[in-house]
């Protein structure tokens, strides 16, 4: 396997460093020691400067923004696992109200994606899915929405960097994601839905994932349908309905390495 490119920020790729004045600078270091006391929580100026690069006119003031929290001391995985997906949130709320368009939308998820990307994990190649390693392995499966598929990309971003191999199925039709599952063994299923309408279609899927596979696995649904006041645990017939990582990671017995 060849081994991929440093692209974290170094000196021949990042932006120039008059993109951020003095002031935002000095700003960004106070966010970065507030960072040090909140634990989820991330700091509203930080959020404010993502946001409006992500959606900007500049293709790269999102990275030299993300570079400048870096340089400051915020942590790059805190970026990618508090920051990104509230950005991202404030996006979809901002769209649904009509005061952003779905152009900036695409366009500032797209960024964020590529920052994803930028701050994940050296070695991410190395712990792709390979059903033939011997790390335990989930298949994280986004069936429909693919236009959501970035809080999916945070949490692929996640299970690598605890060391899970990992299998993304964003959109494949069911032969092969039939055949996918009928040639491997996953220790975890990971379902992400967003609207109430997929439940039907959920619930068919989880029926013929349960007859195909090899050998049982727990099966886990998570996403913004999971803030729905249903049972959607009945109603797709999934083993564990919950948005926390941790708490899905420790129904399926699966531990970081």
């Amino acid at each position: 396997m060849k081994s991929k490119p440093d692209r974290k920020f170094s000196p021949e790729t990042s932006p120039p460093s008059s993109a951020l004045d003095k002031i935002a600078a000095r700003a960004l270091s106070e966010v970065a020691l507030k960072a040090r006391a909140l634990k989820d929580n991330p700091d509203p100026r930080a959020i404010e400067m993502l946001f409006d690069a992500a959606i900007g006119g500049d293709p790269l003031a999102c990275r030299t923004v993300a570079k400048a929290l870096v340089d400051s001391g915020v942590a790059p995985e805190r970026i990618c696992d508090v920051y990104i997906p509230a950005i991202a949130r404030r996006m979809g709320e901002d769209w649904s109200v009509d005061e952003l368009s779905f152009s900036s939308v695409t366009i500032g998820t797209a960024r964020l994606q590529y920052l994803l990307r930028e701050l994940g994990p050296t070695n991410a190649d190395e712990v792709r899915w390979d059903d033939e390693n011997d790390k335990q392995s989930v298949l994280l499966l986004l069936a429909r929405d693919v236009d959501h598929t970035l809080g999916v990309m945070v949490l692929a971003n996640q299970l690598r960097r605890k060391g899970f191999s990992v299998k993304l199925s964003i959109g494949e039709d069911a032969e092969h994601l039939m055949s996918t599952l009928s040639d491997s063994n996953f220790d975890a299923i990971f379902l992400s839905a967003c609207q109430t309408d997929d439940l039907e279609g959920l619930s068919g899927l989880v029926t013929q994932i349960k007859m195909i596979m090899k050998k049982p696995a727990p099966i886990i649904l998570g996403g913004y349908i999971v803030e729905h006041d249903l049972d959607v645990k009945a109603l797709t017939g999934v083993d564990k309905v919950t948005s926390v990582l941790d708490e899905a990671l420790a129904f399926c017995s699966l531990k970081a390495s």
